[in-house]
């Protein structure tokens, strides 16, 4: 990318159009990125395009951040809750879902499995404009941990 030299400010890139500030890719090719991550692990990824794994978690924790800040939970009043391993061991985390999005949506997803999961979902969900009393119905198949 080209560069300015401004005696008041020192060495500058110039912006462009067709990239992020700081990204290092294209838009075109960040979009390539997370369809691609959306489908495949991000290792798979980053081998496939000859990137490490690091740059493109970067990339999608970004892109993720920006959707959650805009993300409304206000009219959330049905949750499925399910845990996952994340990894082989003991190592589990929970996702709580819109029962009622036309497509689905993950509200929240958190480390463990216990009551502390539901109490980080119900922080999050006010965070975001919901109200934890206005959630009529939750499917839970959780094990017994979760009490």
């Amino acid at each position: 990318m080209p560069r300015v030299t401004c005696p008041t400010h020192g060495v500058r890139q110039i912006a462009l159009a067709w990239a992020r500030p700081e990204s290092g890719f294209t838009l075109l090719f960040e979009a390539l990125l997370m369809a691609m991550l959306a489908e495949m692990p991000v290792k798979a990824v980053a081998e496939l395009v000859g990137e490490h794994d690091t740059r493109l978690w970067r990339l999608l924790h970004h892109h993720v951040e920006q959707a959650r800040a805009r993300m409304s939970m206000v009219e959330v009043a049905r949750v499925g809750v399910d845990e996952t391993s994340a990894r082989r061991g003991q190592d589990y985390v929970s996702l709580f879902v819109d029962l009622d999005a036309p497509k689905p949506r993950v509200l929240f997803a958190t480390e463990g499995r216990d009551h502390h999961t539901v109490e980080r979902f119900a922080a999050d969900l006010a965070a975001h404009g919901g109200d934890p009393l206005q959630v009529r119905d939750v499917s839970a198949d959780m094990s017994a941990t979760f009490e």
